[in-house]
């Protein structure tokens, strides 16, 4: 038979046959990219959470103490899985980077946080007063020279005597005053002359009546006259053949109750009256009861011829003088006829 001539080589060449002697090979599968496996991390572990809703349940449940709640907590940041960079086709060989979503969040909740602490802290400089009711710093304000107003002196004599003059205190003292009034009464006047005296300061301005009448007559106090008198006043020489007798003129204040004033100054009668005087008075009797054109005064009569002190309230001045002619010789000036 022609089974002799059979080619059995033909086995040999076909696919899959081992060479001689070596038991035949699996057929072997495509390489899978291991890459593109990924790992999911294991579960978080569960933890016990006590709030108010299980404490409910407890309680509905008759459990004999609180049971908590079992909850896997929340995962923040979890680490990406790996994903591998991918080929670009027809790209020169570049790559293409895979964006980080977690990471992304992150930047953004740091930078949230940073502007929440920035904005906080500039509105809360500027609101901290209004809440806290912290009073805005004061500034004390360094007081410069006081201004002292200026008392202009107007006459309350009616007409004005002829004869005027000025005196200026650097020091308002019974000694400066009444040696810068003999001054004026040594430029000798004729008998019967009533010369009027502005009693200024050193810059000009009328010496207030409490001031000065203060250094002579103390026990009226100058709070007192304050609330008496304005502080404008006239002074006076009136010029007799016994010599040269100041006297003062000052007005009552509108609304003072007058009776109240008349028994305050009755205080006068116990002061030094001689200080009123330029030269000796001599000694003093007791103060008696007189009158000018009806209305009261008090007098005391000097031992040298001439003094006589009389305080008087007429209408609405205070008058003290230092002789009685002197007293005659002002009262018409005042508005009361003789």
């Amino acid at each position: 038979m022609n089974g002799d001539n059979m080619n059995t080589g033909s086995f040999g060449n076909s696919p899959g046959a081992g060479a001689p002697g070596q038991p035949p090979q699996p057929p072997q599968q495509p390489q899978q990219n291991q890459q593109n496996q990924q790992f999911a991390p294991p579960p978080p572990k569960e933890v016990d959470v006590r709030t108010m809703g299980s404490d409910t349940k407890s309680m509905e449940r008759g459990d004999i103490s609180p049971m908590p709640d079992k909850m896997a907590p929340p995962q923040f940041g979890a680490e990406p899985s790996f994903a591998p960079e991918t080929q670009i086709g027809g790209d020169f060989g570049g790559k293409e980077t895979v964006a980080d979503p977690a990471k992304s969040q992150k930047v953004w909740i740091w930078t949230a946080i940073i502007a929440a602490v920035v904005v906080l802290g500039v509105g809360g400089y500027f609101a901290l007063p209004f809440i806290t009711g912290t009073p805005d710093p004061i500034v004390e304000e360094v007081p410069g020279t006081p201004i002292v107003p200026v008392i202009q002196h107007q006459s309350y004599l009616v007409p004005a005597p002829l004869s005027q003059s000025t005196i200026q205190l650097s020091a308002i003292t019974q000694l400066a005053a009444r040696n810068s009034l003999e001054l004026v009464a040594g430029n000798s006047q004729s008998a019967g002359t009533l010369q009027e005296v502005s009693v200024q300061n050193s810059t000009g301005g009328q010496i207030p009546f409490a001031q000065y009448m203060s250094v002579f007559a103390p026990e009226l106090t100058v709070t007192n006259m304050e609330q008496w008198f304005d502080e404008d006043f006239t002074t006076f020489i009136h010029y007799d053949a016994n010599g040269a007798w100041p006297g003062y003129v000052a007005r009552l204040k509108s609304g003072v109750n007058i009776d109240e004033v008349r028994a305050s100054v009755m205080a006068l009668e116990g002061t030094m009256i001689a200080n009123f005087y330029l030269g000796n008075p001599g000694t003093f009797g007791a103060f008696k009861d007189g009158q000018i054109n009806t209305m009261p005064t008090r007098y005391s009569v000097g031992s040298i011829p001439g003094a006589s002190f009389n305080f008087a309230i007429l209408g609405n001045y205070f008058v003290i003088t230092t002789s009685y002619p002197g007293l005659q010789a002002v009262t018409p000036l005042l508005g009361f006829s003789q």
